[in-house]
């Protein structure tokens, strides 16, 4: 699947971080400062960035099918009291 096509649909809200599937990788994310998590996603230099839909409590969460071991997403970092930043992830499919 490349860059263009990439959606996000309602993922479930575990475990945390990034689970890769056969049909595509579900991201959680809690942060209590957060009121949006976006979801950076990259085809090569293509970046697309995707609004996690999905939320209970301070807890984001979604679902992108066709994303496959090897790719590159970034996720925020968040530390109290301070802006978020960047993290930058690569998804690997466990032997």
């Amino acid at each position: 699947m490349t860059a263009a096509t990439w959606h996000i649909e309602e993922g479930v809200p575990y475990p945390m971080g990034a689970t890769l599937t056969n049909e595509g990788v579900n991201f959680t994310l809690f942060s209590i400062n957060a009121e949006k998590v976006e979801l950076c996603l990259f085809d090569g230099d293509v970046e697309t960035r995707l609004t996690l839909p999905d939320r209970v409590g301070s807890v984001f969460y979604g679902f992108v099918p066709g994303v496959s071991g090897g790719a590159a997403v970034r996720i925020p970092r968040i530390r109290q009291g301070k802006m978020p930043r960047a993290v930058r992830v690569s998804i690997r499919r466990s032997c």
